[in-house]
């Protein structure tokens, strides 16, 4: 019953797809990877591509980059997301001069982003099964959830930072997709994780640094929200 119904969601994911990007070859590609998907083929990541690149450039494309630091225990957690958008029309309004000349393609940026933290120290890990050990959730939902065990205490942290690049399908926001403009059905979440090592400063000042510097944002178009009660990440 959980691979049909993990089957029926990919299906629903693939014509929410169709429906958003009706002149993109990648809602074809998501259908053809939903296809070879049965119940009794258990869904795996080998084989699953992104459509990133596909999507970039025939529609509204963007890679959604999640940076972000918690606590050993878990309690609070520091984020800041960035969203870049891969069109003419955006890269002309967000100029930068420190964009110019570099690849900016889904497979650099992510390339670029784990280079950018492991020069800080963070061990690269591999992305986990699209299929989590977890059974509270039906597919990997974010970046965080193999790292669950060490923040609630049940496992040991195998390092006191660590930087990853996960396959995601968000089943949670999947009634979303082809809805809005920001909602995305298989994609890659890119994080960094601090162990009881550094906390909100490093992350704030790293994700800064990534945006603005690594990336090329414009800092003129850069929106930095903060909890109203989160005094220490605002001053």
């Amino acid at each position: 019953a959980r691979d049909m119904l993990r089957a029926h969601i990919l299906r629903e994911s693939a014509t929410a797809l169709t429906r958003a990007f009706p002149s993109s070859s990648s809602s074809s590609t998501a259908a053809a990877v939903v296809a070879r998907r049965t119940p009794t083929s258990p869904l795996c990541t080998a084989g699953v591509r992104s459509t990133k690149t596909t999507t970039t450039t025939r529609a509204m494309s963007r890679l959604a980059t999640r940076v972000g630091s918690t606590n050993v225990a878990g309690r609070r957690r520091s984020t800041v997301a960035v969203r870049v958008l891969s069109t003419a029309a955006s890269n002309a309004v967000n100029a930068n001069p420190n964009s110019v000349g570099k690849d900016n393609s889904g497979a650099a940026i992510r390339a670029r982003f784990l280079k950018f933290y492991e020069s800080r120290e963070h061990k690269v890990l591999p992305s986990s099964s699209l299929v989590p050990e977890d059974p509270t959730v039906l597919l990997t939902i974010a970046g965080m959830l193999q790292f669950k065990p060490v923040f609630m205490g049940q496992r040991e942290r195998v390092t006191a930072r660590a930087t990853t690049t996960q396959k995601c399908v968000r089943t949670n926001d999947i009634e979303n997709v082809g809805v809005t403009a920001r909602h995305h059905t298989f994609f890659e979440m890119l994080g960094n994780f601090s162990f009881g090592d550094y906390f909100k400063r490093e992350a704030i000042e790293w994700s800064w640094e990534l945006s603005t510097k690594e990336f090329g944002l414009n800092p003129e178009r850069v929106w930095v929200s903060v909890f109203r009660d989160d005094e220490e990440s605002f001053t």
